[in-house]
């Protein structure tokens, strides 16, 4: 799935799929695509209420980028400028108007971050999870999709693909012997049956003779 995931693009990654999925995983709050010119260092924000009826701002950051040993640290820099602005700038509280921080900052990216990506760049990625930043790469997000929004994995990796994946751990012998209108096995003797019976010398040839069966036909 996760090569699929990396054909969207940005904003249709966003929209048409982290979306749902967060809809689908905060179903009582609200879930709002801020992507854009003037988002503000974030793509989403979920309006949640924590366990005790508390305001909780979750802003996430949406981006292609593939973290990989061999990746430069200015693209680094660049993901942590943006991290930091949408820690910085928070949200407008839509009751009373007020600028409120945002409480938990999430990055998400479709790509796979190896263990030699974070061993390879271990100062840029301890900042971001030292802000309180979570990271959820494709691994990951194919995993909350597969468990919260499994309806749309067709959608994402194409029905062809969807249907052979979704059969192929239960095709089995019996499968395609059902497929065929097989449903039960039969004996090879229901089908044909011939057979030689040989009494006395052979040497002697009227002490010698042949049986043929062949069964009724049955329909």
């Amino acid at each position: 799935m996760i090569s699929h995931l990396i054909e969207y693009q940005e904003n249709d990654l966003s929209i048409k799929v982290i979306v749902p999925l967060l809809r689908k995983m905060y179903s009582k709050s609200k879930v709002e695509f801020t992507g854009g010119g003037i988002e503000k260092g974030r793509d989403i924000i979920v309006y949640n209420k924590d366990s005790f009826g508390f305001e909780e701002y979750i802003g996430i950051q949406v981006k292609k980028i593939k973290p990989t040993p061999n990746s430069s640290k200015k693209s680094f820099q660049q993901l942590l400028n943006q991290l930091s602005q949408m820690k910085s700038e928070g949200v407008i509280c839509g009751y009373s108007g007020q600028n409120i921080k945002i409480s938990k900052l999430i990055f998400i990216t479709p790509f796979d971050i190896s263990e030699r990506t974070y061993d390879s760049h271990k100062g840029a990625l301890r900042e971001i999870i030292d802000n309180g930043i979570h990271i959820i790469d494709g691994h990951k997000l194919s995993e909350l999709i597969k468990e919260y929004i499994p309806e749309i994995v067709s959608q994402i990796v194409g029905s062809k693909n969807y249907i052979g994946n979704a059969i192929q751990p239960s095709l089995t012998n019996n499968t395609l012997m059902s497929a065929l209108n097989f449903k039960k096995t039969k004996s090879l003797s229901d089908i044909y049956c011939k057979s030689s019976l040989v009494v006395g010398n052979n040497s002697k040839k009227h002490n010698n003779f042949n049986l043929n069966y062949v069964p009724k036909k049955t329909r």
